[in-house]
């Protein structure tokens, strides 16, 4: 059983906006590295429980009157085609919403919300944000918090990665190879510039974020060797979550959600990455 109060890092780091440069140059590096390993060592075993981690064709329908757009586009991004990242190469999503608890007893331990694999087998872990509804930005929603939530997926993810690879290749037909895994922070373009190019005072308050961000993802990639690249999804909108087939579904009307037209995907720090 996994004790979220024994990963303070993983699943306790609190990343406050005020400060947010200062709190990412002082995370320390061995113990974000520890931590991962130890919830590798101890991470939930889903197949022990005869549960599974993956489900061909998983429902992807909503509600007509569904607001959510995470999980809108969530399922749009489950049926788009060849992805294609600078890093990664082309890869493709395997399912969404992928459980990670084995038992009750595993509190906190979350979902994927989207699990990929590259051309080359390399299993990739996508954390999704969406900008909150209303005005301002979500502190727990912050680029940093994404990170880590991905990092502690990955950690359970890499623990099953055998079962995993099974499954794929059962439901799918892929084959998942033993690379490390990449670790993904995927929104939509609004979403990074909303952080990005935050308003004075913020970005005062702030500080030079993106690039102590980078320094981790960087520091991360090498103590962990794993892959870690932030996305944009550009030109997403709600309203584009388009060419949706309306079908009747226990006597309520709802859609399978599609996109319109395919967004272009590209990468959301790619400056800092090419000005070390």
């Amino acid at each position: 059983m996994v004790d979220p109060s024994e990963f303070p890092i993983l699943f306790g780091k609190k990343w406050p906006i005020t400060g947010l440069a200062t709190e990412l140059a002082a995370l320390s590096r061995s113990e974000l590295c520890r931590e991962y390993e130890e919830l590798r060592r101890c991470a939930p075993n889903r197949r022990l429980r005869e549960k599974h981690y993956l489900v061909k064709d998983r429902e992807s329908t909503t509600r007509a009157d569904s607001n959510r757009f995470e999980e809108r586009l969530a399922m749009a991004l489950c049926h788009m085609e060849g992805w294609r990242c600078p890093r990664m190469g082309k890869f493709q999503m395997l399912d969404r919403q992928v459980p990670l608890q084995a038992k009750k007893a595993d509190v906190g331990i979350g979902e994927v919300d989207l699990l990929g694999v590259t051309d080359s087998g390399r299993l990739v872990v996508i954390e999704l944000k969406v900008k909150p509804e209303g005005e301002g930005r979500a502190r727990e929603g912050n680029p940093a918090a994404a990170l880590v939530q991905g990092l502690r997926y990955a950690a359970i993810i890499s623990a099953n990665q055998q079962v995993i690879a099974n499954e794929a290749k059962h439901l799918f037909g892929v084959e998942v190879s033993e690379d490390p895994l990449a670790v993904v922070v995927m929104a939509p373009q609004a979403w990074w510039v909303d952080w990005l190019e935050a308003p004075g005072s913020t970005r005062k308050a702030m500080g030079d974020w993106e690039r102590e961000f980078d320094r981790l993802a960087r520091d991360v990639e090498a103590r962990l060797d794993l892959v870690v690249e932030c996305l944009a999804l550009e030109d997403v909108e709600s309203s584009e979550l388009t060419g949706v087939t309306p079908r009747l579904d226990r006597k309520l009307e709802v859609y399978e959600v599609r996109f319109g037209a395919v967004p272009a995907i590209g990468p959301a720090l790619a400056s800092l990455r090419s000005h070390p």
